[in-house]
């Protein structure tokens, strides 16, 4: 974890599957951030990244919408 590192992330509607991705990325690399902030619908991805858990959210979240 990078204590001096944070995310921000704030998209609206289904381009959050992109930070979705992204995230997603950086989890399975072990890149962890000391802070993640969000807004909108990138709530969701981002929280579970806080947690180290958003490649346990899979698509099927997005599917659903």
């Amino acid at each position: 974890m990078l204590d001096d590192v944070a995310i921000a992330c704030s998209t609206g509607g289904f381009k959050s599957v992109f930070l979705h991705g992204v995230l997603s990325a950086f989890e399975s690399a072990g890149f962890r951030a000391g802070a993640y902030g969000a807004a909108s619908s990138s709530v969701l991805p981002v929280a579970a990244a806080a947690i180290g858990q958003v490649n346990v959210l899979g698509l099927e979240h997005w599917q659903a919408g």
